[in-house]
């Protein structure tokens, strides 16, 4: 079980009440949307790298989109040295903390709000340091459906995300090293 699965499974699963539909943005190769196909009704990703997105299970709906709080292009960047493409980035902050990135392409990046959901009820965000970009892109979303959104906090890089979420009426959680935001009436 990949170890982000695992997060998900112990963390997140237990707090839901419904399961009809889990967006995961910078699903990479879909390694966290893959083993919930069962469990919701509908699993949507977000992958802009066409390499990891190729790889996704086809019982997911695949979007090859970055997903920002602007709609336009950027550039998806992996640092350098590695060859897991599950690192890359488009946010600024963290491609200045890598010396000489690689650059995988340019893509296409759109806001969550840009799209059409039916009960959302779970988002899993890993875009490396994009979080907030991706949450203020998806405000409309989020305060319509009020979903529980699990994000990653290695380094504590997101607690004004966790901040943002806070002032629109959640309640954050932590949990080893994600942040789960949850509607107080779930």
């Amino acid at each position: 079980m990949h170890n982000s699965e695992k997060k998900i499974r112990e963390a997140a699963m237990p707090l839901l009440k419904s399961h009809r539909t889990y967006i995961d943005i910078g699903a990479a190769a879909g390694d966290t949307a893959h083993p919930f196909v069962n469990e919701f009704k509908t699993v949507i990703c977000f992958e802009p790298n066409p390499k990891q997105a190729q790889l996704i299970s086809s019982e997911c709906k695949v979007h090859q989109f970055a997903l920002a709080d602007y709609e336009g292009t950027a550039d998806l960047m992996m640092p350098p040295g590695k060859d897991n493409l599950e690192y890359a980035s488009i946010d600024a902050k963290r491609i200045k903390r890598w010396d000489k990135p690689n650059a995988i392409q340019r893509v296409k990046v759109k806001k969550l709000d840009q799209f059409v959901f039916d009960d959302v009820d779970f988002i899993k965000i890993d875009v490396e340091q994009g979080e907030m970009a991706v949450i203020l892109g998806g405000e409309h979303t989020i305060r319509k459906h009020r979903p529980l959104i699990m994000f990653e906090n290695k380094r504590n890089e997101n607690r004004p995300t966790a901040e943002v979420l806070r002032s629109w009426g959640y309640e954050i959680k932590t949990y080893k090293t994600e942040l789960l935001a949850l509607w107080p009436t779930r």
